[in-house]
């Protein structure tokens, strides 16, 4: 199984508008879906998911990691939170409509930067500040200004205070405490921008290396330590998080995006894109330009 089939995310219903912001710090969707049957969920990401319902409510029924859990999401309890690598199946019995926003969060933040692991899930459940942030986060995204990610990389780190108390992490016990064995911060930074100036060329582990002055052997190792990922996996989010941006900001075709994010054919790039994000490149971008040109979502559409 490779890197990618890991991962899924499927949703029945149908999708009526979305509105999508990409900051270094977090991924955030704004989503309407309407179904009138129970929608079905298959869902396994690499990144914690935060999900907050602003509108609709309803019974969940799922199966997350091999156990059942039966939940309620409601206007006083709006919130689900699920760890990464969360293996999650089951139905939503929502209302007609629903609006939601989803949040995923690079999990490492929280082990190397706070020194915690969230991995409980938690479903319809109530946190009054969290909220208070939520419709902050929206407010401020609605006319991102040049220090919005700035402000994005507040907002994740108090967040993530948040889930982990309410999750029940201690950090004086040790939980998730930052690895020793990484790279160092000056080391690491030399390696993202390699990789970043670098996402249309082909990236090969020896030259991660060779930037990083290590063996292939100990770069692997450290690299993992310091992103919780392989650097496959790490230079796939950069690639496919380029692609979103130009899907979103320019006019150019698929297979230029593609050529430019360091994919060698465009069918490869639609297939993972696809795989990564739900929808292909071409439904992603169609549903940014039919929020933009829909009177009646101007106000998600400007979230983003």
């Amino acid at each position: 199984m490779t890197i990618e089939s890991r991962y899924r995310r499927y949703v029945s219903g149908n999708l009526t508008a979305s509105a999508r912001i990409d900051t270094p710090m977090a991924y955030i969707e704004i989503l309407r879906r309407n179904s009138e049957a129970a929608v079905k969920w298959d869902f396994r990401q690499p990144k914690i998911c935060l999900f907050w319902y602003t509108l609709g409510s309803g019974e969940c029924r799922l199966n997350i990691n091999g156990e059942s859990v039966n939940s309620w999401i409601t206007p006083d309890r709006p919130l689900s939170m699920f760890p990464a690598e969360s293996d999650i199946r089951g139905e939503f019995f929502f209302d007609s409509v629903c609006e939601y926003t989803i949040i995923f969060i690079d999990p490492t933040i929280a082990a190397q930067r706070l020194g915690v692991s969230i991995d409980k899930p938690l479903v319809g459940f109530s946190n009054q500040e969290l909220i208070r942030s939520l419709v902050d986060l929206r407010s401020q995204a609605s006319s991102p200004d040049a220090l919005f990610h700035l402000y994005a990389e507040g907002w994740v780190y108090q967040t993530l205070v948040h889930l982990a108390r309410a999750a029940g992490v201690n950090r004086s016990k040790g939980v998730g405490r930052p690895s020793k064995g990484g790279l160092t911060a000056r080391t690491l930074h030399r390696v993202e921008d390699y990789i970043l100036t670098n996402l249309a060329a082909p990236i090969t582990l020896v030259d991660l290396a060779d930037v990083a002055g290590l063996s292939v052997r100990h770069f692997l190792r450290a690299f993992g330590e310091s992103k919780g990922a392989s650097p496959h996996r790490y230079i796939l989010d950069m690639r496919l998080r380029e692609a979103r941006q130009m899907l979103t900001s320019t006019q150019e075709s698929i297979t230029n995006i593609a050529l430019a994010c360091g994919f060698s054919q465009s069918q490869h790039f639609s297939t993972i894109f696809k795989k990564m994000q739900g929808v292909t490149p071409s439904n992603f971008r169609h549903h940014q330009l039919s929020i933009q040109s829909r009177p009646d979502m101007s106000e998600s559409s400007s979230y983003l």
